[in-house]
């Protein structure tokens, strides 16, 4: 699976990893599990893993993606963050996403 994650309820913590050629609709599924979880904690400190991943989002993709964490925010209170991005060009867009987040 290109997007998998684990998380730790009790210490508020997630961590996602992607690979490979991430699709959109893939990362929105991901979004969609995540609302659905029923153990989510309320609030989460997240870890996002970009390194094994070779494709590049879209910055309108990016935008779309802003909106459903803004979203999210009625259901779990966004901690603090950090991307592991080892291109250069994905780490632009993580900068990108950080921005607009």
């Amino acid at each position: 699976m290109p997007v998998t994650y684990q998380f730790d309820r009790e210490a508020g913590f997630i961590e996602t990893h992607c690979t490979g050629e991430l699709t959109f609709d893939e990362v929105m599924r991901h979004f969609q599990q995540l609302e659905a979880e029923p153990l989510l904690p309320e609030r989460l400190d997240v870890l996002l893993d970009l390194d094994e991943t070779t494709s590049l989002p879209e910055s309108v993709q990016l935008l779309e993606v802003t909106r459903t964490v803004e979203r999210l925010k009625a259901k779990v209170e966004w901690g603090w963050s950090a991307i592991v991005a080892s291109r250069h060009a994905l780490f632009g867009m993580s900068r990108m996403f950080e921005a607009t987040a």
